[in-house]
């Protein structure tokens, strides 16, 4: 009966714990997006960059964000080559190691029948 209120009772703490902690992460989310708004308004050339969005024009945060993301697709476009002839080695590897196991199993069976020709003339 006391460990099943004790229970309860660390249950209900829980509870009230969970509720707090989630409370705080909202607060806290929402001082982040204040903080990020004032940050952006703060920013050298966020007059600029509103201008030139009401223009229809790409202000120059968006350009330099485009140049990023050219870059970033560059670098995608190279490692996948790198990964794709890393494929084409190791697929020219696996190739020249199941001929070099062909070539072995072809000289064990050699070797196996020099063996038994050799115990039928003795």
């Amino acid at each position: 009966m006391q460990y099943q209120q004790s229970k309860q009772h660390e249950i209900h703490r829980n509870q009230e714990l969970l509720t707090r902690s989630l409370q705080f992460q909202e607060q806290e989310a929402r001082a982040e997006e204040q903080l990020s708004q004032q940050a952006v308004l703060a920013e050298p050339g966020h007059h600029q960059q509103e201008a030139a969005r009401e223009r229809g024009q790409p202000g120059p945060g968006r350009q330099d964000h485009q140049r990023v993301l050219k870059g970033r697709i560059s670098e995608l476009h190279w490692s996948l080559m790198d990964q794709e002839m890393r494929v084409k080695c190791l697929e020219s590897d696996k190739q020249l190691q199941e001929q070099l196991d062909l070539q072995h199993k072809k000289w064990q069976e050699a070797d196996q029948k020099i063996q038994e020709l050799q115990a039928t003339r003795t």
